[in-house]
This record gives structure tokens, C-alpha cells and sequence, in this order.
């Protein structure tokens, strides 16, 4: 099973390397890493290629847009570019648990129909602490609008009170670029 990461930046400096580095601790690492830059003035493409010679064994593609294509379309390009049989979407501001990739990867084989997936996502401040319930809730399962619907209900709930799944949350099989792109 190969793994993509498609990776938008705009000015990330700050966050970047944190981004990298949790990657790069995975339980299972990426094949690849596509990181499309939306022409930041910062160092965010300087210290995304920093990494990629700092890390030979996974390949990685720096795109550098010419003229800024926003977020959509940004992602739409990285995604275009992945090779991988199982593509994750990431921002530059994220952080993973060591196990995501390797997670996501038990759940799409148990679920070999399943075309993507998402998980939860716990909300940090610049200390990479969680914020806690009493400033906003931390967890996009437990926000307090959600925790009177089931786990089941997600869907529902999502489809008529709101988005509730974050690109960044989510990761999907090649076989569903036909359907999903361009966005």
C-alpha cells in the first residue's frame, strides 16, 4: 500500500516544520510528500526543502505556484500530483498522532468498499497544547452542538447542520480522484 501526503502551504513558516516532523514520525511513513506552495513570501518552501534532502528515502515534489490559486485549487493540484493508492490531505498548521497513517490504513482495509475516510481532530493553541472545554472544545466529535448526536448520526448531522469534516482530517483512495476532481 502506497501513501501520498499532499501538503498545501502559504506562508507557514511557523508551523511547518512541526508539520514535517510528524510525518516523518509515523508508525508508517509516506511514500511521498507533494507539497504545493500557494506563493508564500516567508521561508515555507525553503524549509520544506530542507527536509526533502535531509530525508532521501521519501520522495518528495515542490510545486511553487507562480500566481496564487487559493486553497481549493491549491489542493486540487497537490492532490492531482500524488501517485499513491491512499492519498492524505494536510495543512501546514497540523500535527499528527503517530499513528494516523498506520490507523487509516487498517480502517481502509477492513473497509475495502470505503473510498475515504476521516478522523477526529483536537484543536491547539501555539504552546501545541489543547485547548481546553471551557474555551472552545477541543475534539470536532465532542464540540458541544455535536455531543447530543450518536457517532452514527454524523453524517446526518453534518449534511443538514453544517460541515463537520475538515480536509485536513481526511484521506482517500486513488480510485476516487475520478469523482472528486477538479474540485
Amino acid at each position: 500500500m502506497s501513501v501520498s501526503i499532499a501538503l498545501c502551504t502559504y506562508n507557514g513558516e511557523q508551523f511547518i516544520r512541526k508539520q514535517i516532523e510528524s510525518y516523518l514520525n509515523q508508525t508508517v511513513l509516506p511514500d511521498e510528500i507533494i507539497v504545493c506552495d500557494d506563493g508564500s513570501g516567508d521561508c515555507t518552501p525553503a524549509i520544506a526543502q530542507q527536509y526533502a534532502a535531509a530525508n532521501p528515502g521519501i520522495e518528495r515534489i515542490m510545486i511553487r505556484n507562480e500566481i496564487r490559486l487559493g486553497t481549493s485549487q491549491n489542493f486540487d493540484q497537490a492532490i492531482a500530483r500524488c501517485r499513491g493508492e491512499f492519498i492524505f490531505l494536510s495543512d501546514q498548521d497540523d500535527i499528527w498522532e503517530k499513528e494516523k497513517i498506520e490507523q487509516t490504513l487498517i480502517f481502509f482495509d477492513k473497509n475495502p468498499d470505503c473510498e475515504g475516510c476521516f478522523s477526529n481532530a483536537s484543536l491547539i493553541d501555539d504552546s501545541d497544547r489543547e485547548l481546553p472545554e471551557t474555551l472552545l472544545d477541543h475534539s470536532f466529535f465532542k464540540a458541544p452542538a455535536r455531543k447530543e448526536y450518536k457517532k452514527d448520526d454524523l453524517l446526518y448531522w453534518s449534511i443538514l447542520m453544517g460541515n463537520l469534516i475538515t480536509g485536513a482530517t481526511m484521506a482517500i483512495r486513488r480510485t476516487a480522484l475520478a469523482v472528486i476532481l477538479p474540485f
